[in-house]
């Protein structure tokens, strides 16, 4: 199992615990690309020592983030090439005859760029003899283009695993009216500093109070750390960002996973999609999943969802929708 410290990753173990079962077997993508080498970042165990701790029948979970695709290259680069070497392991070499191998990508957003690339990557899924490759989607455009335009068998269309790390509880009361908690890597075009810009433009005149914060996400770990460890880090990392939207009466952010512990916490959320590219849409494709799933309104989950492909517009619109709910609260003097 792959993982980083983040929202989802908690969902995983939670899911996991849920079923009575804890991971065999640990493994992050840095170490997998040797990204991270040293004393605290071991190099992972190849793909024949990997069959051979865990044995046949064996469940190998890819960890979801970023997305399935092209945007985050090293990532999808590890996913294609750990699917090439057990497949060859599993036809080549006698000891791993009729071995029983099952990959599971957990809920995904799937996005190319490069067409090419994408019907290249399909073609290898589709030949799949030996291993079965499983994808599940976090949201309906990526179970489209799993299911119609790569034409693989097996998909499943699910809610974002993140879902299963709730709910939570505030752990303190707001010291500002909003929290602001943008992205900053690659499928971001609207820098935090000018998203800051924008949200005391709206503020200021209405006496309203905001603090930006950053929540960086953490891939450092190590191969085989206890299980324990594993679930009380993943946890930090979790409470770690409760404490960090609880700062606020409402949160304004177009990261996923901020959007998600906001409502599985009962905050008002008002949120948008990043600018990487038109028709991505991956945070508003994770939040129909989840309403469909759950069954749910907007007034159910305190969701407040735009978009509209600009990604300052609907910073704009975010921002005017979270001043108007906080001059609405009764207790509101402002």
């Amino acid at each position: 199992m792959t993982e980083r410290y983040r929202l989802d990753w908690k969902g995983a173990l939670d899911m996991m615990f849920a079923a009575a079962r804890s991971p065999d077997l640990l493994c992050s993508h840095a170490q997998a690309n040797k990204r991270m080498e040293g004393p605290a970042f071991p190099t992972c165990p190849s793909a024949a020592n990997t069959l051979l701790q865990l044995g046949s029948p064996a469940l190998i979970l890819w960890q979801a983030g970023g997305n399935f695709g092209d945007l985050w290259t090293f990532v999808q680069y590890y996913r294609v090439q750990m699917i090439r070497d057990f497949e060859k392991l599993i036809a080549t070499e006698k000891r791993f005859r009729n071995f029983d191998l099952t990959i599971v990508q957990l809920p995904q957003s799937v996005f190319y760029t490069n067409k090419k690339a994408m019907h290249k990557e399909a073609k290898l899924l589709r030949s799949l003899k030996h291993v079965k490759f499983v994808l599940t989607t976090r949201a309906a455009a990526s179970y489209r283009i799993a299911t119609e335009q790569m034409r693989l068998e097996h998909v499943l269309a699910v809610p974002d695993i993140a879902c299963a790390a709730g709910p939570f509880l505030s752990v303190h009361s707001p010291t500002v009216d909003i929290v602001l908690m943008p992205r900053s890597d690659r499928e971001a075009k609207l820098t935090p500093e000018m998203a800051a810009k924008v949200l005391k433009q709206a503020t200021e005149a209405h006496g309203l109070t905001f603090k930006v914060n950053a929540y960086a996400s953490d891939s450092r770990a190590a191969v085989n750390k206890p299980q324990p460890l594993y679930s009380s880090m993943a946890a930090i990392r979790a409470q770690s960002g409760i404490d960090l939207i609880s700062q606020g009466q409402v949160v304004i952010t177009n990261l996923m996973h901020t959007s998600v512990m906001s409502m599985l916490s009962g905050k008002p959320v008002f949120f948008w999609d990043g600018g990487v590219q038109v028709g991505y849409n991956k945070v508003g494709g994770m939040y129909g999943m989840m309403k469909s799933a759950s069954n749910c309104s907007d007034d159910d989950l305190g969701a407040h969802y735009f978009a509209s492909h600009n990604e300052t517009d609907d910073l704009v619109r975010a921002t005017e929708a979270a001043v108007a709910y906080l001059l609405k609260l009764p207790c509101s003097d402002k």
